[in-house]
């Protein structure tokens, strides 16, 4: 119970601090917050110091709570808008999910053939060496593997490990953060406004219940290509769907394409293809822009009768 409420609070820090201090949708911050902690752990790992990095998180993770709390009191929120900020049907789904794939997935244990030679494997490595596969140590079958999503399976495991006070590695906890990873990417269209709050819940189910056309039991196993599948493929959506371009879906994509390059080699082109639809888009919208600016400088000279 006590990792359940620790992990809500890590994976609800951003959307919170962005709700409260900046406005922003929270599920649009979802993604965001988990796709950054892997980015953070990677950039640490890379410079040797993996197990520092679980502490960095979460430094920043009580950083942006006292952030919000120092912004309340400056600011005279009350509780009342403080919940209307921050719970929205996207978050309120978020939380209720989490906490089923909690339940769900206790005593879940590694069952396929490639979950015992590596997407298991490579984080049991991982937690009790703090180090990558690359390392000699982990005796890892397929050490060229990106890491991706072995290091968000790492901090969870890290977290329960520094909770309980023990070096148990607990199986159930890698499929727990593989599905919340896969299924947080597809939050932010939950954020539009244009849909109804009964029917958000209808298109998250609708959403969670689609992956299993293409990977029938996604909800039982961690490989890696489902959850390629969903970060390019809602990435992209994003790009062409999204109706705020503002700086946080900046940070969306870059992050995207940070973490489509560490979860598996295919992830290069999926990169590739989100980084040239994304240019296309923002070249689209400053000629919608510039279009706009000059229509409305020739209805006001128009208006003013300078042109007949």
């Amino acid at each position: 119970m006590l990792f359940l409420f620790v992990a809500l609070i890590i994976s609800l820090s951003g959307s919170v601090c962005g709700a409260v201090v900046y406005g922003k949708k929270p599920g649009r911050i979802i993604p965001v917050t988990w796709m950054g902690i892997v980015t953070i752990l990677f950039g640490f790992g890379i410079g040797g110091h993996l197990a520092l990095s679980i502490c960095v998180v979460i430094g920043i993770v009580i950083f942006l709570y006292v952030v919000t709390v120092l912004f309340m009191i400056r600011k005279h929120i009350t509780f009342t808008q403080f919940i209307n900020s921050v719970i929205t049907p996207a978050m309120l789904i978020f939380i209720l999910f989490f906490i089923l794939l909690n339940i769900c997935y206790v005593g879940m244990v590694a069952h396929s053939w490639d979950e015992f030679s590596h997407w298991a494997d490579v984080v049991k490595a991982m937690t009790y060496i703090n180090d990558f596969a690359t390392n000699p140590d982990s005796h890892s079958q397929f050490q060229s593997y990106p890491p991706g999503m072995a290091l968000l399976q790492y901090f969870f495991q890290k977290l329960h490990m520094i909770i309980r006070g023990n070096r148990l590695f607990t199986e159930w906890r890698l499929y727990l953060a593989y599905q919340t990873f896969a299924i947080a990417m597809f939050f932010p269209f939950l954020e539009e406004d244009n849909i109804r709050v009964f029917d958000k819940f209808l298109l998250f189910i609708g959403l969670a219940l689609s992956v299993l056309i293409f990977y029938p039991d996604f909800y039982g196993s961690i490989y890696i290509d489902p959850f390629a599948a969903i970060l390019a493929g809602t990435t992209l959506a994003l790009i062409f769907f999204c109706t705020e371009k503002d700086m946080l879906y900046d940070i969306h994509i870059c992050l995207a394409c940070i973490n489509l390059v560490l979860v598996k080699d295919i992830g290069m082109f999926f990169a590739v293809f989100v980084i040239m639809a994304y240019i296309i888009n923002k070249m689209d919208l400053m000629i919608q822009i510039d279009e706009k600016k000059e229509t409305n400088i020739l209805k006001f000279f128009g208006g003013g009768g300078m042109i007949p």
